[in-house]
């Protein structure tokens, strides 16, 4: 046989063999890490439950950090769960779960459920919001259920935002709830890349729940 022709058989054999299993990963939805179980998350109440509780309740996470930020130190779990949708090429979808202890004591959490829209919100209505006027039931009632709670001083807003969020806290803020939307965005110029697609708001609160700060964003990072 022909070298060139036995060289050219080869590379079509490889070239269609990536074909069809790119074709079997979305027909079968590609996934990565370990699809949780959500069923006892509402159990979790913040300031209350303690490590034990999680350990013997919920499955094992994904991974376990332990995080110092300006001397303050705590316990970080993740559950993590991502999909591409069934013939997709353009995104994939994240389930994930963040809870933070300290001194074994929960701090605080955040649930991101991208597979459908019922997770996502609107950042534009955050105009409606009034400083040390609008409190948590009003928050509720503008953007609906938030996702995520956690109480101050907290490592967690330097994992999801940016630095100075997690410095630049005021005074008398007591605790800050969190909107968070996030999944895996295509590179349109590339044939594999995917960017993180990350959208937040975080809203902080005082003793008596009142709003006082409002930081946001959405960005895509690699």
């Amino acid at each position: 046989m022909d070298k060139k022709y036995g060289n050219s058989l080869k590379a079509l054999f490889y070239i269609t063999t990536f074909i069809i299993l790119k074709i079997l990963l979305l027909s079968c939805g590609a996934s990565t890490g370990i699809n949780f179980s959500t069923e006892k998350l509402e159990q979790l109440k913040i300031g209350v439950t303690n490590r034990q509780f999680v350990d013997s309740e919920l499955q094992i996470p994904y991974s376990k950090e332990k995080v110092s930020f300006k001397n303050l130190e705590s316990t970080i779990y993740f559950y993590n769960y991502s999909q591409m949708p069934l013939g997709s090429l353009k995104r994939i979808d994240k389930k994930e779960f963040y809870l933070e202890f300290m001194d074994d004591i929960l701090n605080g959490k955040l649930f991101n459920y991208s597979f459908d829209t019922s997770n996502d919100f609107n950042l534009e209505k955050r105009d409606k919001l009034i400083l040390n006027q609008s409190n948590k039931q009003d928050i509720i009632a503008l953007f609906g259920d938030y996702n995520g709670e956690f109480l101050l001083p907290s490592n967690f807003l330097n994992m999801i935002s940016k630095d100075e969020y997690a410095v630049n806290i005021p005074e008398d803020a007591d605790k800050v709830i969190i909107y968070y939307y996030s999944y895996l965005k295509k590179v349109t110029s590339s044939f594999n890349e995917f960017v993180n697609h990350k959208k937040f708001l975080l809203l902080y609160l005082n003793k008596d729940e009142l709003l006082i700060k409002v930081l946001f964003d959405e960005s895509e990072t690699k």
